[in-house]
């Protein structure tokens, strides 16, 4: 394998690069441990997403609202769900970020409408704390990419 830190070849079973000294162990941490929780995160991010598609196809479907209404439902809800598909892939490259964007979007937006709506904070309560929790461990598992990542260079 190759170093990450100054790509030199590392046989296999070394801790320490040869060349540089670099510690191994980093990247099989990241590997090992956080690569399947960023994974997960960015199927929570994308599950964000698609939940705010379908909701705007029941909406519009079941509901019996005006046209400006439905128009601006569903127009809010796909926005809504590009953005989060647009985080999804922005999260390969850049976990951290993405994961605090994404956590943030979502507490804003369900704080919003429970302004607006105070009744709608408990409506789907099981479903947002799903959601928040997941995206929670989302920036938790982004943030320790981001350090281990810091400390190999």
């Amino acid at each position: 394998m190759d170093c990450t830190s100054c790509g030199a070849v590392i046989a296999e079973g070394d801790v320490f690069c040869p060349a540089c000294g670099y510690d191994t162990a980093h990247d099989a941490v990241i590997e090992s441990v956080y690569k399947p929780a960023l994974a997960r995160a960015r199927g929570w991010i994308l599950a964000v997403g698609i939940l705010y598609t379908v909701s705007a196809l029941i909406y519009v479907a079941v509901g019996r609202f005006g046209e400006e209404e439905r128009n601006l439902v569903l127009g809010l809800n796909l926005g809504l769900s590009a953005i989060h598909v647009g985080l999804y892939f922005w999260a390969r490259t850049s976990p951290f970020p993405a994961a605090i964007v994404a956590l943030a979007l979502f507490v804003t937006l369900h704080l919003t409408e429970a302004v607006i709506e105070p009744s709608s904070l408990v409506r789907g309560i099981l479903i947002k704390i799903l959601f928040l929790v997941a995206l929670i461990k989302a920036v938790q598992a982004g943030l320790q990419v981001k350090r281990l990542v810091t400390q190999r260079e």
